[in-house]
């Protein structure tokens, strides 16, 4: 199949252009029915992709002189635009904590993301349609209103560390990922908060609303960092740099299980709830690192941390 993509150079063209050569040259192997031999930005191929122009908001695929897919679609959106359009200067603002551009309160927007378009166009070429589509793929009717509100979120995450639920092919999940697109160079980057006292440093890195969160530890030669039981709370420790042993004892019992770990040789352990217990760094001369995952965010209020040696 040689495939030309019809219209103006810009993002949507970009986009397809990119995922189509991926598949092409064999980089993307997820669509194994679909043999491209090659792609073009211009006239000339077997298969045509016209796509949505200033004059038509209409997409349309032909193969063989046969019409595919034709429908119409709203606001595209997706990586790689420079265009100036509304949701990059929208993502741009909350990015750098600017000026939204002007709309009305209560605002709609309908919005189409360009990789479930590009996903929709493939299905097609791969057959996994049998009659020519007349709806398109998802499309998501939101208020400007509650996109900001979305992206304000998503700009707060360097100093809050906490990122909202977005569960996989949501608009939230699909939208961070745009307003990621669009970050500067100065957010790309942040400093991370070093709790640090002469055993070590901790420092939290990811919260979530309701799957816990995400820290560094790192304990100094010869300290022993924990000695402590939860309720319902439960862990799970990864040693990803030095040479440590993890103990736990379940409350009430003299039985301790210890495990050796290392950085070279990465496991997890989990810290069960009502079992007290502790990680040491064995080495003498270097720091012991721990990736350690929490069911839940902590609350200083209530820790759920109670104080007991292995």
């Amino acid at each position: 199949m040689k495939i030309s993509v019809i219209g103006k150079d810009d993002f949507i063209k970009k986009n397809f252009l990119e995922n189509l050569q991926a598949i092409s040259d064999g980089r993307n192997r997820s669509r194994a029915e679909l043999s491209i031999s090659s792609v073009s930005g211009c006239e000339g191929g077997d298969t045509r992709i016209i796509l949505p122009s200033e004059k038509e908001d209409l997409l349309r695929v032909e193969s063989g002189g046969r019409e595919l897919l034709s429908y119409p679609t709203p606001m595209i959106v997706g990586k790689w635009d420079d265009s100036g359009s509304f949701m990059q200067r929208l993502c741009e603002a909350a990015a750098d904590k600017k000026d939204y551009p002007a709309y009305s309160s209560g605002e709609v927007l309908e919005l189409m993301f360009v990789e479930d378009l590009i996903e929709e166009v493939l299905d097609v070429l791969e057959g996994k349609q049998a009659e020519p589509t007349v709806s398109g793929p998802k499309t998501y009717k939101v208020t400007v209103d509650s996109v900001i509100e979305a992206l304000e979120s998503f700009s707060s995450l360097n100093s809050t560390l906490f990122i909202r639920e977005m569960p996989r092919g949501s608009f939230s999940y699909k939208l961070y990922s745009l307003y990621l697109s669009f970050l500067p160079e100065k957010r790309m980057s942040y400093p991370v908060k070093m709790n640090t006292d002469n055993r070590g440093v901790f420092s939290e890195l990811i919260k979530t609303g309701s799957c816990g969160q995400v820290s560094v530890n790192i304990a100094k030669p010869g300290v022993t960092r924990g000695q402590h039981w939860h309720n319902t709370k439960w862990e799970i420790f990864i040693v990803v740099s030095g040479h440590g042993l993890i103990k736990l004892r379940r409350i009430g019992s003299d039985r301790v299980h210890s495990f050796e770990v290392r950085g070279e040789d990465m496991r997890a352990v989990i810290m069960l709830p009502g079992y007290t217990h502790s990680i040491t760094n064995l080495e003498s001369d270097r720091d012991l690192v721990t990736v350690m995952f929490a069911n839940e965010q902590f609350d200083s209020e209530r820790p759920d941390t109670f104080y007991e040696e292995v």
